[in-house]
């Protein structure tokens, strides 16, 4: 009976250690399948990396450039600023010689008209001298 026992207490043994050689198998096996997915999740990590430094330098460069077209569309502002105050500058000149034109233009109807006065007299004036005269 001992040897009876000895003999299951064996197969038992056995058949225990056939088990756990399965299941560290299985282990080793499970081990090898999550550092695979390890290592790719770690690839996948690593371009994704570099990607997000990608689109980060992207981005900065999209600054700077967005940057550059704020400081010309300032620059221009500034200009068309200048432009229409001399723009203004040159309207308020050309009304001022237009008024001045009008003026010169009224002063000369009455220089005109004094001219013909001085020149009605100057025959009236001659025309008494003449009667003096004779």
């Amino acid at each position: 009976m001992v040897a009876d026992e000895v003999r299951s207490l064996a197969t038992r043994t056995q058949e225990a250690t056939g088990s756990i050689t399965q299941a560290v198998l299985s282990l080793q096996q499970e081990a090898s399948r999550s550092a695979e997915e390890l290592s790719e999740y770690s690839a996948n990590a690593l371009d994704h990396a570099q990607q997000s430094q990608s689109t980060l330098e992207a981005l900065e460069s999209l600054v700077r450039v967005m940057d550059e077209i704020t400081r010309l569309n300032q620059e221009i502002y500034q200009a068309a600023q200048k432009q229409q105050s001399i723009s203004d500058d040159i309207h308020s000149i050309n009304a001022s010689a237009a008024e001045l034109g009008e003026q010169s233009a009224a002063s000369m109807a009455e220089l005109t008209d004094a001219a013909q006065k001085l020149r009605e007299d100057a025959s009236v004036v001659a025309d008494s001298i003449r009667g003096y005269r004779h």
